[in-house]
């Protein structure tokens, strides 16, 4: 693509449609300190993620004051489109946020997308491709009130892994499972 006179971009070789995946992959993942986000949403984007939605858990430290969550849902996205640019993504993926895991449950269901949600959890079950959006939970953990709220949980392995480490191993999880099914 050129900037044409105009200031409008045209197309300088072949149009090619890539088509859209069979399921989408989103995580959900809890608010963390610094720039964990954007580290997520950048190694997520370079995967191919669909979403990346951030909420609050009830361990979660940090919480966006009002002001600033529009500020940091921007930044989010600048760093998202970037990450989709420089790994060729042909698209970029949506970043939402919702206050809470409930608001990320009632959202999937109301949505109706035909797939589940899940939480990453010691002794779950491996990701299958119903598994269409896994949740990440905080430093702290989950609480006993969300783990009872996602009947399905999904196991890392036996590491401890920190709050952005887990989100990466599960887009790419996730994606795998995704890419097995075309």
């Amino acid at each position: 693509m050129v900037l044409g006179d105009e200031g409008v971009l045209e197309p300088v070789g072949p149009i090619v449609v890539v088509a859209a995946p069979q399921w989408s992959v989103s995580l959900a993942v809890a608010l963390t300190k610094g720039t964990k986000p954007e580290l997520v949403v950048q190694k997520a984007t370079e995967l191919g993620v669909d979403s990346v939605v951030i909420f609050a858990a009830d361990h979660s430290v940090p919480r966006w004051a009002p002001d600033k969550q529009q500020r940091s849902l921007e930044r989010l996205a600048r760093v998202s489109r970037e990450a989709a640019m420089q790994s060729r993504q042909v698209r970029v993926p949506a970043i939402m946020h919702v206050d809470t895991l409930d608001k990320v449950v009632e959202y999937h269901k109301n949505a109706e997308l035909g797939g589940r949600v899940a939480i990453a959890q010691f002794g779950g079950e491996p990701v299958s491709p119903e598994d269409q959006i896994i949740a990440i939970g905080p430093e702290g953990g989950w609480s006993d009130r969300e783990r009872g709220l996602v009947p399905k949980h999904i196991d890392l392995g036996g590491s401890v892994l920190r709050a952005e480490t887990a989100a990466i191993v599960v887009a790419a999880e996730m994606l795998r499972v995704r890419n097995l099914g075309r």
